[in-house]
């Protein structure tokens, strides 16, 4: 596919391959890979080849009109009663008609200049997104001076933004982003679900705007879950810190220390659940926190009549998780298990089981009540 490098859009839009791809491309696995693979490797084309897509989805969409018989002998009659006899030059006795060729050449050529500023109109203005499009869609609101992708496939799609931040879009989902980010800041637009690693800029805060909640970051990944038909937005945190708002709570530039209402800070392996409805935040962990490696290597959990203070401070190493408990109530507990194999709430469930206690999740904290060890 080396000529392909060469293309300009219009080539692209003229090349029946390409055009194929265009039309039957999802419903052909092994062509659509190998465009796919294609763009890849050469990302510089990505804008050319999306400039040629919306050509060929223009003609395709584009309505025809075709003038009835009646309504054809009324448009050339016009014409006929327009042509005058016009003189040549130095000859004034020589009148000459154009020829019918002649003004069946100019009809043709206006008939293209109004089908091109027909296409030109429809493609200067901003498509509207489609949540119902079958297959990955892209469009420039040209207003906004935003990209819009929205994936209609069965896989996620990664999208790798002007600063190196990537986005593994999830299917039926949509982002709006700029092509170029502004000096100080970043902004994308998210409709449905998607994770992020953010290339890390402290100049250039970035922020994902989802429905009414904004999540704000310098360099970390996370993922957001904001379906329009959901009544419930989630934000979940893998690495690094966020900042989770309301629109209002941003917009006033404040943060409220109750995680209930205006905005909250989220670490590793702790999300936010945000009420549509009644815009309100509820913080917790992750349905699976998973082990953290930053600072903690070689991390086991083989336990040895080992003091549960060690116990649990190995695991708030391992999770970043704080757990609250009663040390002096429970200085007398020992812990005898193997836990490598098993999930983070699995292991407080065990440990629990073992020095008769019980343990509950709130506001993001393990907290352990029991009647300690004899």
């Amino acid at each position: 596919m080396e000529k392909y490098t060469r293309f300009s859009a219009v080539d692209f839009a003229q090349d029946e391959e390409f055009v194929r791809w265009v039309k039957e491309g999802s419903r052909h696995n092994k062509l659509d890979q190998q465009w796919k693979d294609w763009l890849q490797l050469n990302p510089d084309k990505r804008e050319v080849v999306e400039e040629a897509i919306r050509m060929i989805r223009s003609i395709q969409e584009e309505k025809q009109y075709f003038p009835t018989g009646e309504k054809q002998l009324e448009m050339w009659s016009r014409i006929e009663d327009s042509i005058a006899p016009f003189e040549v030059p130095d000859t004034p006795s020589v009148k000459h008609r154009f020829s019918w060729t002649s003004w069946y050449s100019i009809a043709a050529t206006v008939a293209l200049v109004v089908i091109a500023g027909v296409w030109l109109v429809k493609n200067l203005q901003p498509t509207p997104f489609s949540a119902e499009a079958p297959e990955n869609y892209i469009y420039h609101d040209l207003e906004k001076n935003l990209v819009q992708y929205r994936n209609g496939g069965d896989k996620p799609h990664i999208l790798v933004l002007q600063d190196g931040s990537k986005i593994t879009l999830e299917p039926n989902s949509a982002i709006q982003y700029p092509e170029n980010f502004e000096k100080d800041r970043r902004d994308v637009y998210l409709t449905g679900e998607a994770f992020f690693d953010v290339a890390r800029d402290a100049q250039k805060p970035f922020s994902v705007y989802s429905h009414k909640l904004v999540t704000q970051v310098l360099g970390t990944s996370f993922s957001i879950r904001a379906y329009e038909e959901e009544k419930d937005i989630l934000v979940a945190v893998k690495t690094g810190k966020v900042s989770v708002f309301t629109e209002a709570g941003k917009k006033s530039n404040t943060l409220q220390k109750d995680s209930q209402s205006e905005g909250a800070v989220l670490t590793p392996n702790q999300q936010i659940i945000f009420s549509k409805n009644e815009s309100r935040m509820i913080k917790s962990l992750v349905d699976d926190p998973i082990v953290l490696h930053e600072g903690i290597e070689n991390t086991n959990f083989q336990f040895v009549d080992t003091p549960i203070r060690e116990v649990f401070s190995l695991l708030e190493k391992a999770y970043g998780v704080d757990i609250v408990y009663d040390e002096e109530v429970m200085s007398n507990c020992y812990l005898n298990a193997s836990l490598d194999s098993l999930s983070f709430y699995d292991k407080l469930r065990l440990i629990s089981k073992g020095i008769n206690a019980r343990y509950e999740i709130l506001d993001a904290h393990v907290i352990i009540s029991g009647n300690g060890c004899d």
